[in-house]
């Protein structure tokens, strides 16, 4: 997962670095702006836990995809502190399951978020700012569809609102006082979301965790 996360994040700065190579001097944006964005998104094993579960089961996600929007502010006139509300979602399948064994599964995961960000441009100088940032909210985890081969058993079927918290870093690249566009890592985190399975049973989940390589733009005004 480290590897593909690594070649992603690789592609997608030679992209944006090859965007910018002859920039000379700083365009300074204006002060609110607009954001979208998406890429890759890596997610850790889920862990669940019930008594129609047998116990724990360890879902296996593959690679999914994140898509976002924001909306954010400078707080300064030197353009360094600036907070950011965002919408995202992202979402993975289940390739397969392990506790007393391992078998292969079908199903989704996906998350559903509002965060709040506070985020630190560091200028450089030139049209280059790297930037790193936290955030907090609320994210809707969705469970669709959870099912085992053996008798085309659906364990899972439900969805849980809970806290969420991330971390962001990456590096933008100012086109103009307007536009520009950006590369970043985010790592986001869904606390403990429980669920109620198809047998009316309680199911208590980990964190649901990914890592996200995105590419996007913004459009200050």
């Amino acid at each position: 997962m480290i590897v593909r996360l690594l070649r992603a994040l690789t592609v997608g700065t030679f992209l944006v670095f090859a965007l910018g190579a002859q920039a000379q001097s700083p365009n300074l944006p204006k002060r609110w702006y607009v954001g979208a964005g998406g890429g890759a998104s890596f997610y850790d094993d889920a862990e669940f836990t019930g008594t129609s579960l047998a116990g724990t089961v360890s879902a296996d996600l593959d690679t999914g995809y994140i898509g976002n929007v924001s909306i954010g502010a400078y707080l300064d006139d030197i353009r360094v502190f600036r907070l950011e509300f965002e919408g995202l979602y992202t979402s993975t399948d289940v390739n397969g399951v392990s506790g007393a064994t391992t078998q292969s599964a079908a199903g989704t995961v996906s998350n559903t978020a509002a965060m709040f960000n506070a985020l630190y441009d560091v200028r450089t100088g030139t049209d280059w700012t790297p930037y790193f940032g936290i955030g907090i909210g609320y994210s809707l985890v969705d469970v669709d569809s959870f099912t085992t081969p053996a008798g085309n058993t659906t364990l899972l079927n439900d969805n849980d609102g809970v806290f969420a918290w991330q971390i962001k870093a990456g590096v933008a690249y100012q086109f103009s006082p307007s536009w520009s566009v950006n590369v970043n890592y985010r790592f986001f985190n869904a606390e403990n979301p429980s669920f109620i399975d198809t047998t009316g049973g309680s199911v208590n989940g980990d964190p649901i965790r990914s890592h996200n390589a995105e590419v996007g733009f913004r459009f200050h005004f």
